[in-house]
Order: structure tokens, then C-alpha cells, then sequence
């Protein structure tokens, strides 16, 4: 499935900058790439005394958070799984 989505992100990359322009595609990208990079550091200094992702969630978030947790991996997960179903 991440070949799936890493791949689908390199195909419309080309169209990305074309509408966006070189300058502010490198920019967009470098800074995507950046929040990326420091919400998982976040994650992980967050997540150093729990034994998975959820339970550092419950821990900081509540129920609610849970909730929000699995849903969100759920979506994630299904959209991958729609997006083989085209390719």
C-alpha cells in the first residue's frame, strides 16, 4: 500500500509544480516536508514511555483523541485500499 501512495504522490509531483510553479513547488515541497518530519519527532519524543501510538494517544488526548486515532488510521488505511482498487 505505501508503494501505492508513495507512487500516486511521484506521478501527480510533475503536474504539482507545473501549476504551482518551480520556486514556490521546491518551496511548498521542502516545507511539507518539514511539518512532516517535525509532527513525526513530536511523535516520537510523545510516544517514548508507551508501548504503541494509541495508548501515548489515550494518555494525552482522552477518549476522544482515541477515537479521533483510529479513525483517522482507518481512513487512511481504507483510502489506500480504494486507491489500489483504481490503479
Amino acid at each position: 500500500m505505501a508503494n501505492t501512495m508513495i507512487g500516486t504522490g511521484l506521478v501527480t509531483m510533475p503536474w504539482a509544480f507545473q501549476q504551482a510553479g518551480v520556486v514556490l513547488g521546491v518551496a511548498l515541497t521542502v516545507s511539507a516536508g518539514l511539518v512532516c518530519w517535525y509532527t513525526s519527532y513530536l511523535c516520537v519524543l510523545s510516544s517514548r514511555d508507551h508501548e504503541n501510538y494509541f495508548s501515548a494517544i489515550t494518555k494525552y488526548l482522552g477518549r476522544k483523541g482515541w477515537l479521533i486515532g483510529y479513525g483517522s488510521t482507518f481512513c487512511v488505511v481504507y483510502g489506500a485500499c480504494l486507491g489500489l482498487m483504481v490503479i
